[in-house]
């Protein structure tokens, strides 16, 4: 706790953040010189020239009017996952809208599956406006609750295990978010839907041979098709590895990159080789490729004040 910061900026650290703001300023201002220029913009000034294409909600645009009359019904996919900028967009272009009037707003998402906090996603937005509608115009709120998806030992499993992760009450603004319980539309299956199998310590190492356990014996009991999921492409790259060295045909899309394969390895060696013949790393490379055996032999052709060439 002694080595925790000050709770407070001291009079130099404003001075900084200050000097920081009016820096920023004149940065963004100079970009956009720059978007003009080039004819091109990013995905943050594309929403930040909406948003001023529309003024604010005392002085309103002459664009912002004229969307008033024209926008009539407005759908939003994936609502957990909307940023500040996002939620003031929509408000913009819904300002003014009251119940009755013949303007719509739908926003379908899953407060738990927000996933996007790094992209400055705030998943309290969809709770307020859930609960207090967004700008004047009010939202009536429907839950969902029947998984046609998953069969029950699935559905029921999850509700069992993440009714303790996610078991804090409803808080929009530290966006703590209770767990919602479904019920599912599909029935048990023949065999047990989820089975755990934990490791610890380095488990990682030994995750991948597990996997290919598991995966050897589903397909010994008759299965054709299974699926592995992981959290990143270089942990499913280790488990791809694994069921190559043993024999298990897989298909792992955009897991291991064509570069990486021995072959294409062998094939840009001896590209480089021809086409520069000083490369001794490649010609080096190429001798020792598994394919060597296969090349006739090749004999220099030396010249009078030229380079050696090779057929």
């Amino acid at each position: 706790m002694r080595t925790l910061p000050e709770t407070r900026y001291s009079d130099a650290q404003w001075e900084a953040v200050e000097a920081l703001v009016q820096i920023l300023w004149r940065a963004a201002a100079e970009l956009r010189v720059l978007f003009a220029e080039r004819g091109e913009v990013d995905f943050i000034e594309v929403a930040q020239a909406a948003l001023r294409a529309l003024g604010d909600d005392e002085a309103p645009t002459d664009l912002a009017l004229r969307l008033d009359y024209q926008v009539r019904h407005l759908l939003v996919d994936e609502f957990q996952d909307t940023s500040l900028s996002q939620f003031q967009l929509l408000r913009r272009l819904t300002a003014g809208g009251q119940r009755g009037d013949g303007r719509t707003l739908f926003a379908v998402g899953d407060p738990m599956q927000s996933i996007y906090r790094f992209r400055e996603a705030e998943v309290g937005l969809f709770l307020q406006a859930r609960a207090r509608g967004i700008g004047d115009l009010p939202l009536e709120s429907l839950t969902l609750s029947e998984n046609f998806r998953s069969q029950s030992g699935i559905v029921n499993w999850v509700n069992g295990t993440f009714q303790g992760v996610l078991c804090s009450p409803e808080d929009v603004d530290a966006g703590a978010v209770p767990y919602a319980a479904s019920t599912a539309h599909k029935g048990a299956g023949a065999v047990p839907a989820v089975s755990v199998h934990p490791l610890f310590a380095d488990g990682k190492a030994e995750e991948p041979a597990l996997v290919a356990d598991l995966v050897r014996a589903r397909l010994a009991a008759g299965c054709r098709s299974i699926a592995v999921l992981g959290r990143s492409r270089s942990h499913l790259a280790l488990i791809a590895s694994e069921l190559a060295a043993r024999g298990i045909p897989s298909g792992a899309v955009d897991i291991e990159p064509l570069s990486t394969r021995p072959v294409v390895q062998d094939l840009l060696a001896l590209t480089r080789a021809l086409s520069h013949p000083g490369d001794r790393l490649a010609w080096l490379a190429v001798l020792r490729a598994p394919c060597r055996r296969r090349w006739k032999a090749y004999t220099p052709l030396r010249t009078p004040g030229r380079a050696a060439r090779y057929s």
